[in-house]
């Protein structure tokens, strides 16, 4: 679960610093948060919760976040 949880921290900490550094193109962006959620869903312990914080994630993507 450790495991998990600082993968989503570094990448979260990745993009936020990239963003800083350089432009990401929108479709690195994507990439990137896809996988960080195809990550979550698979391993996340609690299945459900893991959907949610992916309906989160997807809805601030949405609004431009």
């Amino acid at each position: 679960m450790r495991h998990l949880y600082t993968t989503v921290i570094v990448l979260l900490c990745v993009i936020t610093a990239s963003a800083q550094e350089f432009a990401l193109n929108d479709q690195i962006k994507r990439e990137v948060i896809e996988a960080a959620l195809s990550t979550l869903k698979t391993n996340y312990v609690f299945p459900e919760t893991a959907q949610k914080m992916d309906a989160a994630v997807r809805e601030r993507l949405a609004r431009g976040e």
